[in-house]
């Protein structure tokens, strides 16, 4: 039986607001001469540019939150949990398979909390304490706010048997939440002086690590799909928000990054001096 897509409101508005972003991003790709257009672009440009990305997972976690915590067996979602974890279970069978799955969750476990030392360490050598802020904040607010959330919603792991605890919760998954945030503020970091598509190829493999990390924890059996659904889309909320607050309060970040690039040379600075010919 196919499974009915939009089945609440949250579901709902989650449909309606990415259809509507995605009319608005097409529109101003397309039109470059209306005035409307303009302004749309210009009002996403700004520190909007940080928020707008943020509601279409603020909206996506909503929905697999009202489907996990409504717990019945015909919603969308946990019926998708259902079907993932039979398909996975075959895969995860396979030995090889199982061996890399353990490697990606014990490096984006306890690895992770390695690679966020290093990067604080580099940060504070290049006199970047704005940056170690950010990052520290950013990261450790992450790992506390994935603990509390799994208290509030106390969705068991798929291998948890009673009596619960805090390790036998899953929703939202820890390791696809931190590995996003982490490698998130690392790419905006390392983003500021480079050009759109390194920017765009930057958060792009933030996501893949984060990705890789929540499947990884679904073929050990340690999370369900939507347990790494609502980390992901509750990772994405979580790093816009603080990039947001970091550039609202330090204006002039960008020059506080880790790859920091030249400026090239105006025409007017190679001319020489105005009015006087060069030999």
């Amino acid at each position: 039986m196919a499974f009915q897509v939009i089945d609440d409101i949250p579901k709902a508005v989650l449909a309606a607001l990415a259809g509507l972003l995605a009319v608005l991003a097409l529109w101003t790709l397309l039109d470059h001469r209306s005035r409307a257009a303009a302004g749309v672009r210009r009002a996403f440009s700004g520190r909007a540019r940080h928020l707008v990305p943020a509601l279409v997972p603020a909206a996506m976690f909503t929905a697999v939150a009202e489907d996990v915590l409504r717990g019945e067996d015909q919603e969308m979602i946990l019926r998708l949990d259902r079907k993932v974890h039979e398909a996975v279970a075959i895969i995860a069978s396979d030995p090889t398979v199982h061996t890399i799955a353990s490697a990606l969750s014990r490096a984006t476990g306890e690895g992770l909390v390695v690679a966020v030392g290093a990067v604080t360490v580099a940060l504070l050598m290049a006199k970047r304490y704005h940056d170690v802020l950010v990052f520290l904040i950013g990261t450790t607010g992450a790992w506390f706010l994935s603990g509390i959330l799994k208290l509030v919603f106390s969705i068991p792991r798929p291998r948890a048997h009673a009596p619960w605890s805090l390790s036998s919760y899953g929703f939202p998954s820890g390791h696809a939440f931190v590995a996003l945030v982490a490698c998130g503020l690392l790419a905006w970091l390392l983003g500021c002086r480079v050009t759109r598509l390194t920017r765009l190829s930057l958060y792009g493999g933030a996501l893949l690590v984060a990705a890789l990390a929540g499947s990884a924890r679904v073929i050990l059996n340690a999370h369900w799909l939507s347990d790494v659904v609502g980390g992901l889309a509750l990772g994405a909320v979580w790093v816009n928000l603080v990039v947001f607050v970091a550039e609202s309060t330090h204006p002039v970040h960008s020059a506080t990054r880790l790859i920091r690039s030249p400026d090239p040379p105006t025409a007017a600075e190679t001319a020489g001096p105005p009015g006087r010919a060069t030999s």
